[in-house]
């Protein structure tokens, strides 16, 4: 995107979405997606995991549907480097009218566990609480399709079992 630093310190920065990118459900990714997110997680009765960079902007504009205006307050080393989780995407489509509606169903949906629609290399295929998660590649991804076409995560409590499925081959990767 273009970058500029104006003379009173504050800076501004342009993004072009590929026309490309899509959520999961297929519905394409805009501007309209970045301002509403945007607006979400400033709204002081919206619990925000994450507003690290929502908190450096004083204004987000959606030019058109592919572009993206940034007005920052102050300096950030990393405004041309915005990425995932800072400042990602919500899709404005299948959450806008909820949040409206329903702050509380909104804060606590569906749409946050099994019926989550991102805009990631991979979408949820199935979860079963507590026990695994399956994603599978998404075609729309704007970097691509990727490579892995599926990757699952187990939720395994006992080290015993980790080491045992380690050993057996049955799981590749334990984390702790």
């Amino acid at each position: 995107g273009k970058w500029t630093v104006l003379p009173d310190g504050r800076m501004e920065t342009t993004y072009t979405i590929k026309p490309t990118a899509t959520w999961h459900d297929g519905q394409p990714i805009t501007a309209q997606d970045f301002v509403f997110a945007y607006q979400v997680r400033i709204a002081p009765d919206v619990p925000a995991h994450n507003a690290v960079v929502e908190k450096r902007l004083s204004q987000v504009v959606a030019v058109d549907d592919h572009t993206l205006f940034l007005e920052w307050r102050e300096p950030y080393i990393y405004a041309g480097y915005t990425h995932l989780p800072d400042f990602s995407p919500m899709p404005r489509h299948k959450l806008e009218t909820q949040f409206l509606q329903d702050r509380n169903g909104f804060a606590d949906g569906p749409q946050w566990r099994e019926d989550f629609i991102g805009s990631g290399p991979y979408k949820v295929a199935s979860w079963e609480p507590g026990v695994e998660i399956v994603f599978r590649a998404h075609d729309g991804f704007a970097l691509g399709k990727a490579k892995i076409d599926e990757v699952r995560v187990r939720f395994i409590g006992d080290a015993n079992a980790i080491v045992a499925n380690l050993l057996g081959g049955s799981i590749d990767v334990a984390y702790s």
